[in-house]
């Protein structure tokens, strides 16, 4: 393993929590990840940075100064951040069905090289940096890598560049590869919305004597509820077997007697005719 990656084995190991089981009963007190006391903006996470002006970099592609908050993959701007999680479950009747046909993998079917837990993210993130790798030889610096993969360095920027556009192309190779990187999302998975909001502040706060800018971010969770969605199956056997009663009950006035009359004139009726029993 890569030292820059050190960092990531040395962390706690989930602890007394689970994705798909969440935390164990009466485990409260050790264990990770740690949980929040309440919502609101009362018990949420603070940030507050000073920035001198000085190193505020004016050659920066987006217009205007100030600084990025980033949030699993999307860039949010200051100040209040609203966390709104919605969980995605799956019943256990779908266990015996192939990741393919419920498209989606349980944790106990999927594992991956560089991350501790399966999600479609994570797979996508791994599988791009392999196809890096295999395209220029090393891999970004914020990619994941083990201890034999070179970082890349500023001559292989477009390489990098173009890889991952030629990885969501319809080249033959890339697609391939995508589908050898095989990254259905994960049957239990939490996705978190957010709510950006702006504070205003006066003038005086945000210009310091010494010639800083004073940044304030606060993220906490909006409600006590999770919005929760579950993968069932559409319709078990029992239910295909009481479809299809009602059907030609409905439509052939078939019932169960009239299926075991049938069953009796074409087998034991017919066996005793031919005995001559009738």
């Amino acid at each position: 393993m890569a030292p820059g990656m050190m960092i990531v084995k040395n962390n706690p190991n989930v602890l007394h929590w689970s994705l798909e089981n969440g935390y164990e009963e009466g485990k409260i007190q050790n264990e990770y990840p740690r949980r929040t006391s309440n919502t609101g903006l009362g018990t949420g996470l603070y940030v507050f940075s000073n920035i001198h002006v000085d190193h505020l970099e004016y050659i920066c592609r987006d217009t205007g100064l100030g600084v990025k908050v980033f949030l699993t993959m999307p860039y949010l701007n200051d100040f209040q951040v609203t966390i709104k999680p919605k969980l995605t479950t799956t019943s256990n009747a779908l266990r015996k069905y192939k990741p393919s046909q419920r498209q989606c993998f349980f944790s106990s079917e999927r594992r991956l090289r560089f991350f501790k837990l399966y999600t479609g993210g994570n797979c996508e993130v791994e599988c791009l940096a392999n196809f890096t790798r295999i395209m220029c030889n090393c891999v970004r610096f914020s990619m994941p890598r083990d201890n034999a993969t070179n970082i890349c360095g500023p001559a292989s920027i477009k390489c990098y560049v173009s890889a991952a556009d030629k990885l969501y192309q319809n080249d033959n190779h890339a697609k391939s590869f995508r589908e050898h990187c095989n990254c259905m999302p994960a049957c239990t998975s939490i996705e978190y919305n957010t709510d950006v909001s702006s504070v205003p502040y006066q003038l005086d706060i945000l210009q310091t004597s010494y010639n800083q800018t004073c940044v304030n971010v606060s993220i906490f969770y909006g409600n006590h509820q999770v919005e929760t969605l579950k993968r069932t199956e559409a319709y078990s056997f029992n239910d295909f077997l009481a479809i299809c009663g009602g059907l030609l009950g409905l439509f052939l006035g078939i019932s169960l007697l009239s299926i075991m009359e049938l069953v009796y004139y074409f087998t034991i009726r017919l066996f005793f005719i031919f005995c001559g029993f009738l």
